[in-house]
């Protein structure tokens, strides 16, 4: 299943303005809390190495590009020739970070906390000392909140968090650049994730536009079995790619 023309974006987020208020920037997301995905994807004979970005498809809104960036969610190269597998892991579970960018457009965290549906998240401390604090209930059901509660703009992410403790890690996929003081960014989750095949990126990079070339394969996760298996096709004539369902896991 390909990408539609007028929404060329990589695997990535789906996410919907919810309302334009400078001071409440919204997105929906809508969430399975906990869901846990495992996409095999296998390949065999390709003419040369072949790369694909996977990203959360992101909103389709006058903000996207502006002040809210999809990430690149992983990078995986199949080698020619042979067989060759790759085993993609999801569980969803969401959180909110503080997002920093270097040159390179790449974002790094430092700091997130694990948000549930209509948890408020709020951020605070001067520069080089932001962190999170308690997580209180909102009134909304679905709403993950994070509040800015600083005293100057910030750059916040949603992405997700496996492990515990310190064992735990966090991956963005997409972020909200120069969030105002005292202000908040607030979304519902859905996990609708497309394939590139690029070699022009890398994972944890923001995109500042879209991606130049269509997405060749596009999945809602929750309406996923909990393991299944795709194979990565490419078309001996034409050089296409496509990713289709495999007999087996």
């Amino acid at each position: 299943m390909s990408s539609p023309r007028h929404s060329p974006l990589l695997l990535l987020i789906s996410c919907y303005i919810l309302t334009t208020h400078p001071r409440f920037r919204s997105v929906t997301l809508i969430s399975h809390h906990m869901a846990s995905k495992t996409l095999n994807i296998y390949s065999y004979g390709l003419h040369k190495d072949t790369t694909l970005m996977l990203m959360f498809e992101p909103p389709n809104s006058s903000k996207l590009y502006r002040d809210q960036f999809p990430v690149v969610w992983k990078v995986i190269t199949f080698r020619a020739r042979g067989h060759a597998k790759a085993a993609i892991h999801y569980q969803q579970r969401l959180a909110f970070g503080y997002a920093q960018t270097d040159c390179d457009n790449l974002v790094d965290s430092a700091a997130w906390v694990e948000v549930a549906n209509g948890e408020i998240s709020r951020i605070s401390g001067k520069a080089g000392q932001k962190r999170f604090g308690s997580n209180a209930k909102g009134h909304a059901t679905k709403l993950l909140v994070c509040k800015n509660n600083t005293d100057n703009r910030a750059d916040l992410s949603i992405g997700f968090v496996r492990g515990d403790g310190i064992n735990q890690r966090y991956e963005p996929t997409m972020v909200w650049t120069r969030v105002g003081a005292k202000s908040n960014v607030a979304a519902q989750f859905t996990p609708i994730l497309s394939a590139y095949v690029t070699r022009d990126y890398k994972a944890t990079e923001m995109l500042r536009g879209e991606v130049e070339t269509d997405a060749i394969w596009t999945v809602n996760l929750n309406e996923l079995d909990d393991v299944t298996g795709w194979n990565l096709f490419e078309d001996d004539t034409t050089g296409a790619f496509t990713i289709e369902p495999a007999r087996f896991v």
